[in-house]
């Protein structure tokens, strides 16, 4: 199998020639009467071959014509096509300073300069993808502190809530303050979802979704107590 054609192999070459362009030609014998049956039929062949070489003139001009045109278009399909393979030379290199084939001089003063080029491009890379790879380790950090201070204040806060609302019932009042929900608060990690749970740092045993069902309770459980605490104030 042959090798697909490269952008650098030339076309056949076409040198296109002068075509004079049609006149008209031997009239006067073509005008004269013929005297004799001879000349009346050379004057016929010497139309026919008028005719002939006119038909034949005419296609002559519309071929060089076409291959005028073509070698045009194809001069524009050898730059898309040196363009093509110059991108794919490209793409293919994957940092190799020298990826064409062709032999280099290596102590020429043009390719010094492409060395300390692309040494200078692959430590610029380098520092980068180091530095790009630091910042996400900082983000990762900063996060999981983050998750671990809004858990420590949400465990004091729940702490705080109990009291008071042990003192509440003892006084047969209301709490002074809502209590501490994790809702918005904590951000869940999403490995340690495992059987439709969430576990949070910090969070009580069962995890965040048995401390919204706490949650639930306890304020169903105060619901309640409002609501008795309100009758004996009615009855007394």
């Amino acid at each position: 199998m042959s090798s697909p054609i490269q952008s650098t192999v030339d076309p056949p070459s076409f040198t296109p020639c002068t075509i004079s362009p049609p006149v008209a030609r031997h009239l006067n014998l073509l005008g004269t009467i013929p005297e004799t049956a001879l000349e009346s039929e050379l004057q016929e062949e010497l139309a026919k071959a008028k005719a002939k070489l006119d038909v034949q003139k005419t296609h002559l001009i519309a071929l060089q014509s076409s291959l005028v045109l073509n070698g045009i278009y194809i001069e524009d399909v050898r730059g898309q096509l040196a363009a093509q393979e110059e991108a794919q030379k490209n793409k293919q290199k994957k940092g190799r300073l020298v990826a064409d084939g062709r032999p280099r001089l290596y102590t020429a003063k043009e390719f010094m300069q492409q060395v300390k080029t692309h040494t200078e491009e692959t430590i610029r890379k380098e520092a980068e993808a180091k530095l790009r790879k630091e910042q996400r380790a900082t983000k990762a950090i900063t996060a999981e502190g983050q998750k671990i201070a809004e858990a420590e204040q949400w465990k004091e806060e729940a702490v705080a809530w109990d009291g008071e609302r042990d003192l509440a019932k003892q006084e047969k009042r209301r709490p002074a303050w809502k209590k501490p929900t994790l809702k918005g608060r904590l951000i869940p990690k999403p490995a340690s979802r495992v059987a439709g749970t969430v576990e949070v740092i910090g969070a009580p045993e069962g995890g965040v979704n048995k401390a919204m069902d706490d949650e639930d309770e306890e304020g169903v459980t105060s619901s309640d107590s409002s609501n008795s605490d309100s009758g004996s104030d009615d009855l007394e």
